[in-house]
């Protein structure tokens, strides 16, 4: 998402009270997939405009945050040695 704060905004307007949301993405803390994320925005970008950015799992969390959500939780995984993902749940 170009701007991911309203899409976020929009889900904790729609999710039903005491409701849990969960986000899983690349997570642009790992080496290949800041590299990944590079070469997306730089390269590929101006034939295909569907990818923003990668964040972090800082940015994650403080955007689940500003958007209104409590209990924040972003935890990463490894997929391989090269690959991380993150998961957040609030």
């Amino acid at each position: 998402l170009s701007d991911p704060l309203p899409a976020m905004r929009e889900m904790h307007r729609v999710l039903a009270p005491g409701g849990t949301v969960v986000i899983t993405d690349w997570c642009r803390d790992d080496w290949l997939v800041w590299l990944l994320d590079l070469g997306l925005r730089t390269v590929l970008r101006p034939l295909d405009r569907a990818h923003g950015r990668t964040l972090r799992a800082s940015e994650l969390k403080t955007l689940l945050e500003r958007a209104g959500f409590r209990d924040v939780v972003v935890t990463r995984r490894k997929i391989d040695r090269f690959w991380g993902l993150m998961s957040a749940r609030a």
